[in-house]
């Protein structure tokens, strides 16, 4: 590893939370993730406020991108995948999910 990637793998590991993931071939698979929940974008008119929610997974811990429908279990809940985002200047898959069902 490099400084560079030492540094990540650091920053990581004090703020992601142990998850499970189902998907890309995995099974319930233990990996860990960086869990955000911040303000989505505001709602044009009367009603509850929304909330975006997203997790930060390292790309060596996953097989390929996330897809629409994986699953994620967090102590938070289980969540399903909506979209990844390739964030290539920390090595991760910003992934958008929403609450399953």
């Amino acid at each position: 590893m490099s400084i560079f990637s030492d540094h990540l793998a650091s920053i990581h590991s004090e703020f992601a939370d142990p998850v499970e993931y189902t998907g890309q071939g995995l099974v319930d698979a233990e990996i860990t993730a960086i869990y955000c929940d911040e303000p989505a974008d505001a709602f044009q008119g009367a009603g509850a406020t929304l909330r975006a929610i997203s997790f930060e997974i390292q790309k060596s811990d996953l097989p390929g991108k996330p897809v629409k429908g994986d699953k994620i279990v967090h102590e938070t809940g289980a969540w399903s995948v909506l979209d990844a985002s390739n964030h290539s200047s920390v090595a991760a898959w910003v992934v958008t999910v929403e609450r399953r069902s």
